[in-house]
Order: C-alpha cells, then sequence, then structure tokens
C-alpha cells in the first residue's frame, strides 16, 4: 500500500485553506491528526478515505512520511509556507500556513465537508492534545494492543461493491411488490427449493448491505 501523494496533496491544500479562512494555526504535527481524524469520518460515513494518504502509528501517533512529500510539493509550487519555530519546550516546530484560504476540491466533495467537521471541532486543539485525542480511535487502540509501531493502522475502509446500489434498488422494488405468502408461489420459489440456500442468501444479502 502506498499513500496517493496528489491526491494527498489536494486533502492537505484544502485543509490548510479552510484552516487559513477560520484564522486557525497549523502545524506539521496538527495538520496530520486532523486529516487522519478527517479520514476517520470519511470511512464511517462514505467507506473510504478521502487523502489518500496510508496511516502508520509512527512516534506521535498516526502519521506518514509521505506527509514530507506533500509539504515540498506544496511549499514548491507556493500553495503553502512552512516556517521552522520552537514550541513551548525549546523543541523544533514546523508551522503551516496556506498561500490563500481557498481550496481547490469540488465544493460538492464529501471530504470537504469531513475536514471543516473536524476543523470546526477540533481545529483549536494545540498538537499535543490533538495526539492524545487519535490515541484514543479505535486503529490505534488496535495498533497498541498489537504493540507494534511503524504498522499501517486500519480505518476499516473497503472498496465499494460493484453493482451494489442496483442491487440495493430491486430489492426495494422487491419488497414494495411483496406478496402475501398465501398467494402461490412463483416458478422456481418453493420452498423446497429455497430452503436449502437460506443461508448462502443471507451470507449475500449481508454483504451487499453490509450489515
Amino acid at each position: 500500500m502506498r499513500t496517493d501523494v496528489s491526491r494527498a496533496s489536494e486533502a492537505m491544500k484544502a485543509l490548510l485553506g479552510l484552516a487559513e479562512a477560520r484564522g486557525l494555526w497549523m502545524t506539521r504535527t496538527k495538520s496530520a491528526k486532523l486529516l487522519y481524524l478527517a479520514d476517520l469520518r470519511s470511512v464511517e460515513s462514505d467507506g473510504v478515505t478521502g487523502s489518500g494518504v496510508v496511516w502508520q502509528w509512527r512516534n506521535y501517533g498516526p502519521f506518514s512520511n509521505d506527509l514530507y512529500s506533500v509539504e515540498d510539493r506544496l511549499a514548491a509550487s507556493g500553495d503553502i509556507t512552512v516556517e521552522e519555530t520552537n514550541n513551548y519546550f525549546g523543541s523544533p516546530e514546523y508551522r503551516l500556513r496556506a498561500a490563500a484560504a481557498t481550496t481547490s476540491l469540488d465544493e460538492a466533495s464529501p471530504f470537504l465537508v469531513h475536514l471543516d467537521d473536524v476543523l470546526s471541532e477540533h481545529g483549536g486543539l494545540s498538537p499535543s492534545e490533538l495526539k492524545d485525542l487519535t490515541y484514543e480511535t479505535e486503529p490505534m487502540r488496535e495498533a497498541q494492543a498489537d504493540g507494534e509501531r511503524n504498522v499501517i493502522l486500519d480505518l476499516g475502509d473497503t472498496a465499494p461493491i460493484p453493482g451494489a446500489s442496483a442491487t440495493l434498488h430491486r430489492f426495494q422494488r422487491m419488497l414494495d411488490n411483496y406478496v402475501d405468502d398465501e398467494e402461490p408461489a412463483p416458478p422456481g420459489c418453493r420452498p423446497e427449493i429455497l430452503n436449502p440456500l437460506r443461508a448462502n442468501r443471507a451470507r449475500a444479502n449481508q454483504i451487499l448491505l453490509d450489515d
């Protein structure tokens, strides 16, 4: 698995643009943690991540070294500026700022909504507070239980099932046209034929409906 750097760059640019519009200051750590939280919401809502980042358990929670390439790419294009400072403890800190409070993501993009919601709820937290918050998420809990650093985090995203939407619509039409049990069964739907297939039908329905 590899991070889609192009997609991750667009996601990071959108995050920093939205943060700029809200007047929020961002660091490398803070932006990474907020992007991760937005990915969790994307998976929960849409079944897939939005950033294209392959997240790992690094020294300070979820991160990806590919974000360095994303940062360099955006800085080289002039979309962001990177300022090296020192934090409260005197350690190096990298502040990221969008060149403009804009985003190239489609305004109708569901991921843009997730980014904005995460910024609204958690954008005012410090990098340390965000780190602690991400350690409480399910993928990080699982990684800590396994005790393996640098492991790829399982956010639970799944590939869309081809034709699932059409299948669900067919199921709904079947329910809308449901025939009472007292009516004669259509050809091929006799109990002696259908009953042995009940377990397979249940499994197929579970997969299609993601129950």
